[in-house]
């Protein structure tokens, strides 16, 4: 009976173990988003990836907010969302300025102030404003 108890024992370890490994592992390669605010978009989310940048992604949509040099970046839609748990490939940080005209709408734009930055983007083939609180 004790045999069986520490076998048991030793394979829940190992399955933590395993489990722990994997987060770790995934990290490396994935940002693992679970603080999530909301913004006045229901269907978005903001997550701080630092203390620099915040992904506001949802199922169309992908920006990164650069609140050190006052940019916003259009990212192709890489992440997964689950609720308000995200996950985010490491190596899809890079994008097209917002309203540069080169491969977006012109008409897109941003604008930071003291408390936040209001961007205005097409998603299809509608206009979005969207307010996003630092």
């Amino acid at each position: 009976m004790r045999s069986k108890r520490a076998v048991a024992a030793a394979f829940v370890a190992g399955l933590a173990c395993l489990a722990a490994g994997s987060v770790v592992v995934a990290s490396r390669y994935y940002y693992l988003l679970s603080a999530a605010e909301r913004c006045n978009d229901p269907d978005l989310l903001v997550y701080r990836l630092d203390g620099v940048h915040r992904l506001v992604f949802g199922d169309r949509v992908a920006l990164l907010v650069n609140t050190q040099e006052h940019v916003v970046v259009s990212l192709p839609v890489a992440g997964r969302r689950w609720g308000s748990v995200g996950l985010w490939p490491r190596d899809q940080t890079k994008g097209v300025v917002l309203g540069d005209g080169v491969k977006g709408d012109i008409d897109d734009f941003y604008r930071f102030d003291a408390r936040g930055v209001d961007i205005v983007y097409t998603s299809g083939s509608e206009q979005n404003v969207l307010r996003v609180d630092l």
